[in-house]
């Protein structure tokens, strides 16, 4: 007999709840169910007497006797303890305190085998911010140490270590560094396929917007596949960045641009296996900084990054399309799809949707309309991710080797993707092989802009690092439905390159994550219940001394790793100095100190090579963001893939000055233009 505060939906209504905590709790009944368990589903407060007395009479009734009562009630606490509001610290102390008491005069005079009370490892060792949480669970081990008042043969309570996928720790943690995830927060529906919530907090802030994917409920994971591993496809992140954009957003000030977007690390998800997804926001001068996140047996991993804003874009411009299509040649619609990557796996979703094609020099124009599969949930998509896919990449023209999206420069939202459109192509020339780039605009049936994408840039990939690291995720999520440890995956010969070792790296530090796997709590539970080992047990996956030797022994290289482990990964060391050139003048010198920044070192030399110092394409993302904000010009992310030196990246933004000036009005005869002076986010 499963006891909740709100219960679950009626059984006839089980069939529409696929994610959020009802789905996952409703599909773990059917597995029990599925083995022979009979379950009954109670809608109780813990902290009610009349409630517990209420249960004592309907599983009396029921079956006969009551054999064990487990007790895992609890809120998160969190905050500083000389701020906190007593009302706030008592709702967390409630669970505990008054559900133990509740319970204990409800079943205490019964004969029970055990009274199991489910504590934390946080009333043994603290926690920073954790002072309610602390407490709450330390009145549960004096409990059971004490004159309880149960007839039972054993009472225990058992303070758990963290779990991983499931618990407390997975259901509410929150993305450190970036958004805080507070209680009180407001809730709101979003009506999306994945996105299904809003978090809206009640002081400062812009809040987040959730949601649940896996393979089984979502075809956009289940029919976009490498080497069999379902991975969300980065037209999928796009989306939900735009979803989540628009509602956090405030609603005046036009339609919602996404801006400097770029995929960081894959999202894979094995069969059977489940994500939270997270679009958290932070409050930026232009609008917000946003980052797609995942959830995955407690551990959190950011997928995407980039800043949003709304903004006015005026009057729909209008294409003439018939112009596009007369100056290119008919080609054949055979190509439809993603050409780019021999590696995915695509289902129907990415079936037969382009209808016509035409290719002409350094440009495509390819016409679109959604099949009836596609069709059927085409409504709840702005960006649907299959037709957007196809339509940012449906033809390439002598391409060699295998690519994947690396971000968008821009990406200016119009209007949702209707059943039928236009999607115009037009390829940017670039002097290396390493990254190639587009511009992409689709065009309603009457000719007017419904969407456009600049600067979307795909990089060369080594495909063997690829699919390392997502089969490595993929053996982490099964490894801990089923409690067995994963051999460490390795990165195959060759894939330190450009991008290799990132990644192959992607996922290799979850298979070795440090938590109480499923399995092994099921079976540490069955053990602390058959062997008397006293009334307080501590069950953690690490020894408990070292456990309490790192409580509250934070380092700043310690955040620094947890928040941005690509920035302070190991690297090569930097090459002799014999073939060092100093930097030349102020601009050559400050591009030089931000690699030292990124890449350690402080002898950058301005003809040395990004890449040969150990960059990849996420910190190569992180230096053009600071070139952006110290300089006050914005570089395309393709930039250091054709200009990987200092002398090279100093060209490009005295070029992108030099052109800024030169579109600038001039001044009326008479008049002073001001010159624009940077934003104090800039300055910072």
């Amino acid at each position: 007999m499963l006891l909740s505060r709100s219960g679950l939906p009626d059984r006839s209504e089980w069939d529409a709840h696929v994610t959020g905590r009802a789905g996952r709790a409703i599909a773990a009944i059917r597995r029990m169910e599925a083995a022979g368990a009979e379950v009954v589903v109670l809608a109780a407060d813990v902290t009610r007497a009349d409630d517990m007395r209420r249960v004592r009479d309907e599983v009396l009734a029921r079956f006969g006797r009551v054999d064990v009562v487990v007790h895992a009630a609890g809120l998160p606490g969190g905050g500083m303890a000389e701020v906190k509001e007593r009302a706030a610290a008592e709702e967390v102390l409630a669970p505990k305190v008054a559900g133990t008491l509740a319970l204990r005069d409800a079943f205490g005079d019964l004969d029970l085998e055990a009274v199991v009370l489910c504590s934390s490892i946080t009333a043994v060792a603290g926690g920073f911010g954790q002072v309610d949480y602390c407490a709450a669970n330390n009145f549960l081990d004096a409990h059971a140490r004490g004159e309880h008042g149960w007839r039972a043969a054993a009472v225990v309570s058992v303070n758990w270590g963290r779990w991983l996928e499931v618990g407390m720790a997975a259901e509410v943690a929150a993305p450190a560094g970036f958004v805080a995830l507070r209680r009180g927060d407001r809730i709101r529906a979003v009506d999306h396929p994945i996105l299904t919530a809003r978090h809206e907090p009640d002081g400062d802030g812009l809040g987040w917007v959730g949601g649940h994917v896996a393979p089984e409920t979502h075809w956009v994971l289940d029919e976009h596949r490498i080497s069999g591993v379902p991975v969300l496809p980065g037209t999928g992140h796009v989306e939900m960045a735009r979803c989540a954009s628009d509602a956090v957003l405030p609603p005046s000030g036009g339609v919602v641009e996404l801006r400097d977007v770029v995929f960081v690390e894959p999202l894979s998800v094995a069969d059977g296996a489940s994500a939270e997804i997270r679009v958290v926001f932070a409050p930026e001068a232009e609008g917000a900084e946003f980052q797609v996140r995942s959830v995955i047996g407690g551990r959190e991993r950011v997928h995407a990054r980039g800043t949003a804003a709304r903004v006015d874009p005026g009057p729909a411009p209008y294409v003439d399309v018939a112009a596009i299509a007369a100056r290119c040649a008919p080609a054949g619609t055979d190509q439809g799809g993603v050409p780019l990557s021999g590696l995915l796996e695509l289902g129907p979703h990415w079936g037969r949707n382009m209808r016509g094609c035409h290719i002409g020099r350094n440009e495509a124009l390819g016409l679109f309309e959604a099949d009836d599969l596609v069709a059927l949930d085409l409504d709840r998509w702005g960006l649907h991710p299959a037709l957007m896919d196809s339509a940012t990449s449906f033809t390439w023209v002598d391409i060699q080797g295998h690519y994947l999206p690396l971000g968008y420069g821009r990406i200016t939202v119009r209007d949702r993707l209707p059943r039928s459109f236009w999607s115009h192509m037009r390829f940017r020339d670039s002097d290396t092989d390493e990254v190639l780039a587009v511009d992409v605009t689709f065009i309603g049936m009457d000719g007017t802009v419904l969407a456009e994408m600049s600067d979307y840039v795909l990089r060369r990939i080594d495909t063997d690092a690829v699919v390392a690291g997502v089969t490595a995720h993929a053996g982490a999520q099964r490894a801990a439905a089923d409690g067995s440890v994963p051999d460490e995956p390795s990165a195959p010969e060759g894939s330190a390159g450009r991008d290799g070792r990132a990644a192959a790296a992607g996922g290799a530090d979850t298979a070795s994550e440090v938590g109480i796997r499923p399995a092994d709590g099921a079976d540490a539970f069955r053990r602390l219940l058959a062997v008397p080992l006293g009334p307080q047990v501590v069950v953690a996956a690490t020894p408990l001394a070292g456990y309490l030797a790192n409580v509250g022994s934070v380092t700043q290289e310690t955040v620094e790793t947890e928040l941005d482990p690509a920035a302070v990964a190991e690297r090569p060391a930097r090459p002799a100095d014999e073939g060092y050139v100093a930097p030349r003048g102020e601009v050559e010198a400050a591009v030089a100190r931000l690699w030292g920044e990124v890449l350690g070192g402080e002898r950058i030399g301005v003809d040395d090579d990004f890449f040969e110092l150990g960059g990849n394409s996420l910190i190569a993302v992180q230096l053009i963001a600071l070139i952006r904000k110290e300089l006050g010009v914005r570089l395309p992310m393709r930039s250091l893939f054709e200009e990987p030196t200092v002398a090279g990246v100093t060209a490009l933004i005295e070029q992108t000055r030099a052109a800024t000036a030169a579109d600038a009005p001039s001044a009326p005869t008479g008049q002073t233009v001001i010159p624009r002076l940077p934003r104090r986010s800039e300055q910072q």
